[in-house]
Parts: C-alpha cells; sequence; structure tokens
C-alpha cells in the first residue's frame, strides 16, 4: 500500500513538472494586445476570421502529434483535434476560410509568426522572446498528456 502510494506521488510530480504554460502570441506590431479564451477559441475553430481592421488573421497551428497542441486544445478550444478538423475541413470546402498554416516546433511558431502582423500562434510560454508579443497566457498545471487523448 505505501509503495502503491508512492508511486502516485511520484506520477503526479512527473505529470505536473511535464505540463507546460502556454502562451498565444502575435506580431509586436499586431492589432491583438490582449485576448481571452474565449477569443483564442473562436480564432482557432474559425468563428473569427478577420481583425478590427478587416486584416484576415492568419492562423499558425502545431503538429497534431504535439504536446503542446493537446494541452492548448484541452485548455483553449474545450474540443478534441479531430472536431475541430471537422469543422475547418466544412469552412475550407465552403470557401469560408484559409487552412492554418502548420508547423512543426515551438521555434518555426515564433518565427512565422514574427515574420507578419496578422498572424497568431500558441507556443510554450518558456520559449517566447521579444520576437513576439504574448496576448494570452494559459497556466497548464493541471494539463498532463496521459489524462487525455484526441
Amino acid at each position: 500500500m505505501i509503495i502503491r502510494n508512492m508511486f502516485f506521488v511520484l506520477f503526479l510530480l512527473l505529470s505536473f513538472s511535464a505540463a507546460a504554460d502556454l502562451a498565444v502570441v502575435v506580431h509586436p506590431e499586431s492589432p491583438i494586445s490582449v485576448m481571452s479564451k474565449r477569443g483564442a477559441m473562436k480564432i482557432y475553430v474559425g468563428i473569427k476570421k478577420r481583425h478590427v481592421g478587416g486584416a484576415r488573421i492568419e492562423i499558425i497551428e502545431q503538429k497534431d502529434d504535439s504536446q503542446i497542441k493537446l494541452h492548448f486544445y484541452k485548455m483553449v478550444i474545450g474540443k478534441s483535434i479531430a472536431s475541430v478538423k471537422a469543422r475547418w475541413d466544412s469552412l475550407l470546402f465552403s470557401g469560408e476560410a484559409m487552412p492554418p498554416l502548420v508547423l512543426s516546433s515551438d521555434e518555426e511558431v515564433i518565427e512565422a509568426v514574427s515574420v507578419n502582423r496578422y498572424r497568431i500562434g500558441y507556443v510554450d510560454l518558456k520559449h517566447v522572446d521579444d520576437r513576439v508579443k504574448i496576448v494570452l497566457t494559459i497556466n497548464c498545471t493541471d494539463c498532463t498528456g496521459a489524462e487525455y487523448t484526441y
């Protein structure tokens, strides 16, 4: 019993240490200065497609098998990756939206966002630098890949 409890505590500690805080980032000159989780969700599911001035928001997405994407979808979107993909397929088929640009790493996302003021992406907070501006921080201490898979 004691050994089992020790393993459980160890598992919890490892799970929490593996979780990373997330940052939604934009170009430093982006018209977006702050964002709510709901605002980020609306962009990433294709409900909000344009900035206030009318320019199209260019979404940068992480690859499907990344932990950062799983954390983001759990904490911000609240839907499975598959259900959001289905929504995007519908938007693309109808011509209502352009597909998100999918990149493989936080560094690639930061680089892509840093060169276009209309792009938005999400990354591990610890990788953010002065090339981008943080508009939303998501505390992800309760995210663990073991708790959810989509």
